[in-house]
């Protein structure tokens, strides 16, 4: 995709391009919007007497490069657009952005599931908004800027209140719930919202760095507080946690009660196993991200170079989940979420032969080729025309699809 920028005649038509710039965003653009107060733009503005006909105005844009991008732009006397400043905090494409009717407050949303509230004038980011368990496509203020919607590919759009009051809505088939706001104005850092039905796990650091004391604190959660001081007195880390058997709690440490020993060992299995879960998964999250953003061709020459090996690591890291029969349609064996990534946009199946568009987003085959047989030459994702109806076959992650279900 190009990141090609241009500003087009608004008031006269005739498909006028009035200035180009090339590369405005690396990978594609995927919106802008203008600010609704920003210089010209407000007629109470004063004119800068030294060029009483000039008019400029601002603009902000997004893209595949994670950037939110704003621009002053320049309209008269003779046309240009400089790059005012590079908003960065988004960890994927950004898919929207939007301004308050006051202009004082931009919004922006990302496939990284985050929408962030930006004060446009210093570049400041006020707002880091998290819950969303997809890709956030879509972001809209109310008129009285004190509420944000911003909408998710799964199909549901949360209501974010702004300003002192009760907090954040969101939306879900007919049902609400309140999550817990902290006002920005307050707030000395960037800020996430929670739920407070379900407050978030601290992340544990690697069992390897745990000290002695942590070592003694995870006893005492797990109910074993007659044994602290016996892990003190012997000086028992996160490695040397690693290290212990049945034997050692019971001739070294002197544990005598089977039970408790037991209670331990579990203990320490449940830790190394969610040590390694949460690599591999992370690992393989950010596989995934890969496979689904980068551009066709791009994709096309990361496949050919490294998918073989790459594969051949994940086989040897992660055993099977499921099997299924060749063409058939995976099925999860577990109740474990199923990645975003993994589902076609339009059917919000499990791809069994993903391709990419050339808008740059991931279909199943048989759904896109439906859409474009109906004579539709638009993207389902963004709406905006297609710039061919090519498509690419997206190999690795269909062999990251075939890997997470045990398909061969």
């Amino acid at each position: 995709m190009e990141g090609n920028m241009k500003l087009w005649d608004g008031r006269y038509g005739n498909n006028k391009c009035l200035y180009y710039l090339a590369e405005g965003h690396d990978l594609g653009v995927t919106c802008c919007v203008f600010s609704p107060t920003f210089g010209s733009a407000n007629p109470d503005n004063p004119i800068p007497e030294t060029q009483p006909r000039m008019q400029y105005f601002m603009l902000a844009s997004c893209g595949a490069d994670m950037l939110v991008k704003l621009w002053d732009v320049h309209v008269s006397p003779g046309y240009e657009m400089r790059l005012r400043v590079n908003l960065q905090g988004h960890s994927a494409t950004v898919n929207a952005c939007a301004f308050t009717p006051d202009g004082k407050r931009l919004a922006s949303g990302s496939v990284d599931r985050a929408a962030i509230v930006w004060n446009p004038l210093t570049g400041e980011k006020l707002y880091m908004l998290t819950g969303h368990p997809r890709c956030v496509t879509t972001v809209a203020f109310s008129l009285d800027g004190m509420y944000l919607a911003t909408g998710c590919m799964d199909r549901t759009v949360r209501i974010w209140r702004l300003a002192d009051g009760p907090a954040v809505i969101p939306v879900q088939d007919g049902a609400s719930k309140t999550e817990k706001l902290v006002d920005v104005q307050d707030a000395a850092a960037p800020i996430t919202a929670q739920e407070t039905t379900e407050p978030p796990q601290p992340k544990r650091k690697p069992l390897s760095d745990w000290s002695v004391e942590e070592v003694c604190d995870w006893l005492r959660e797990k109910g074993l507080e007659q044994n602290i001081e016996t892990f003190r007195e012997n000086e028992i880390d996160g490695n040397e946690l690693k290290q212990l058997t049945n034997e050692t709690l019971s001739k070294d440490l002197g544990i005598a009660a089977l039970g408790q020993r037991n209670k331990i060992l579990r203990g320490i299995k449940s830790l190394q196993e969610s040590e390694t879960s949460s690599t591999s998964g992370q690992a393989q999250a950010n596989l995934v991200a890969l496979a689904s953003a980068l551009p066709p061709q791009l994709m096309q020459n990361l496949v050919s170079t490294f998918a073989p090996s790459l594969m051949a690591n994940m086989a040897q890291s992660t055993g099977p989940t499921v099997t299924t029969s060749k063409g058939a349609t995976p099925q999860a064996a577990s109740d474990d979420k199923i990645p975003d990534e993994y589902l076609c946009p339009i059917t919000r199946e499990i791809m069994v032969d993903p391709v990419i568009a050339s808008d740059g987003y991931t279909y199943e085959r048989k759904s896109i080729e439906s859409w474009l047989q109906k004579g539709k030459m638009t993207s389902p994702m963004t709406n905006a025309l297609l710039p061919n109806m090519n498509l690419t076959p997206n190999r690795m992650l269909k062999m990251l699809i075939q890997r997470h279900f045990g398909g061969q």
